[in-house]
């Protein structure tokens, strides 16, 4: 199972981050996406983030590290700006996939925060493209009755990540898996991931109230009890409920 880390230059959507740990902080360096994947001896980190303002000291600190980093940017995708759009992570490839994300997020902006296919499909060759779990086209359409437009994406490499974190329509999404590999007609396939987003349960409280503070919504309060937080009511976005998954031994703290 792929543990997929979010960083708090995701405003709101996490409490982890990207500094390397000091070692004199043991509570911040907890919180270090590159100290949880020491622990777990990962060789390479996959980030899939809302916002591509923090790559730069990302990538740099990953050479420092001495890993591997596979950097997603996760965008509304449409094929026309009248589509309801659905969600995909768009992972570089190599340098020349680095310099596509930030030509793919530039036209993010001038299409109304929307990666609009038409006009990114010349920079997509040395791209990777996921389907994640939760907020895509597969989710949307079988728990809200389909209002999300089916994304084109046979002429593109992709996967579809699935995911199980307690949630009980979580099996009704993987059941809309396999039908939508087979209508991508290219070979695509599904990967079991873990989306991570704090170190441990108990930390799940800390992340709530982040996460209601930021998520303002058409001009409604959230509140710590009431955060509006759509299919993140669960304490196993955890990098603890990763490593019980995954490791033999205990959780190291």
């Amino acid at each position: 199972m792929l543990p997929l880390f979010k960083s708090d230059f995701s405003i709101g959507r996490s409490i982890l981050t990207t500094d390397l740990p000091s070692g004199k902080s043991p509570i911040k360096d907890r919180r270090s996406i590159f100290h949880l994947a020491k622990l777990a001896e990962l060789q390479e980190i996959h980030l899939v983030e809302d916002s591509i303002s923090g790559f730069h000291s990302t990538f740099k600190n990953a050479q420092k590290a001495g890993v591997e980093l596979r950097y997603g940017l996760r965008l509304d995708s449409v094929h026309d700006l009248t589509d309801t759009p659905s969600r995909l992570v768009y992972f570089a490839r190599n340098d020349e996939g680095f310099k596509a994300l930030r030509s793919i997020h530039n036209q993010f902006w001038l299409y109304k925060q929307r990666a609009v296919f038409p006009s990114i499909q010349k920079f997509l060759s040395n791209i990777l493209i996921a389907v994640p779990f939760y907020d895509s086209f597969v989710a949307k359409n079988q728990l809200h009755f389909g209002i999300s437009h089916f994304p084109d994406l046979k002429n593109h490499e992709h996967v579809y990540f699935q995911e199980d974190n307690d949630h009980p329509f979580d099996s009704l999404i993987s059941e809309k898996i396999p039908a939508a590999i087979l209508g991508s007609k290219n070979g695509s396939n599904s990967v079991s991931v873990k989306s991570v987003f704090y170190p441990k349960r108990s930390h799940f409280a800390a992340y709530q109230f982040v996460r209601s503070g930021s998520n303002k919504q058409g001009g409604k309060k959230p509140t710590f009890y009431h955060p509006m937080t759509e299919h993140q009511c669960s304490a196993e976005y955890s990098f603890e409920a990763w490593w019980e998954q995954n490791k033999s031994e205990p959780f190291p703290f």
